[in-house]
């Protein structure tokens, strides 16, 4: 038997024609205890821990494998461009604070380059606990990154940025839980996404069925599949 997320992972393996019956949906285990993981996240002081105000908006920005570093020709440099879009539209403006969390095993080297460049002293490269930098964050921003997911999980406005039309496998846009936005128009999203209640209320809208279908986020007894399945 394969224990799954949500319906989501379930029906990719049914269309590769994976039987039914060894499938069972389980939710993620690390959301289990949602609620007690906010509660203690509220109880520890991390805006002090990383240096940040709290009138300050924070950015955080979730990157992948695409980068220069990874590729001869430079052809997915995504991640270099949001990172530098990011900086000279917010840097120095310290209402704001950048915060990118590299994928785990990331070279961080061509992010720490760009960084050293801007002379931008609102910016950080944080490769810690993501819980923690998702909690303080005002928006999550990513291109592939699960942190999408993740962040959606804390209620949190995330845009994806979206480059050569290229589609995400899991359907941010099927559920419209995610901005969509452009490199030219990110910086007109992210002030939008922030101030526009309306617009976080119509993201809002779905957040519970993409969780379910995603995480089965509301699963209570985990155990109780367990046992049935050793019975």
């Amino acid at each position: 038997t394969t224990l799954v997320h949500g319906e989501f992972s379930k029906n990719t393996l049914l269309n590769q024609g994976y039987p039914s019956n060894k499938i069972i949906v389980y939710g993620n285990p690390i959301f289990f205890n949602l609620n007690q993981l906010k509660n203690s996240l509220e109880n520890k002081n991390l805006f002090k821990k990383y240096d940040i105000k709290k009138n300050q908006k924070v950015i955080l920005y979730g990157t992948e494998f695409l980068q220069e570093y990874y590729s001869a020709q430079g052809k997915f440099n995504y991640n270099s461009l949001i990172w530098k879009n990011l900086l000279e539209n917010f840097g120095n403006n310290h209402d704001y604070v950048l915060i990118l969390k590299p994928h785990p095993n990331e070279n961080t080297s061509v992010y720490e380059k760009i960084l050293q460049k801007s002379s931008v002293t609102n910016a950080k490269i944080i490769n810690d606990d993501l819980f923690e930098l998702i909690h303080i964050s005002s928006l999550v921003i990513s291109v592939f990154s699960n942190i999408m997911t993740d962040a959606l999980c804390f209620e949190k406005p995330v845009i994806r940025v979206t480059f050569d039309d290229i589609e995400h496998t899991v359907p941010y846009e099927k559920f419209n839980v995610v901005l969509s936005s452009n490199l030219d128009n990110l910086k007109l999203n992210i002030h939008k996404i922030i101030d526009d209640k309306n617009l976080l209320n119509m993201l809002q809208k779905n957040l519970f069925e993409f969780l379910q279908d995603q995480n089965n986020i509301t699963e209570q007894e985990p155990n109780s599949i367990i046992d049935k399945i050793i019975e």
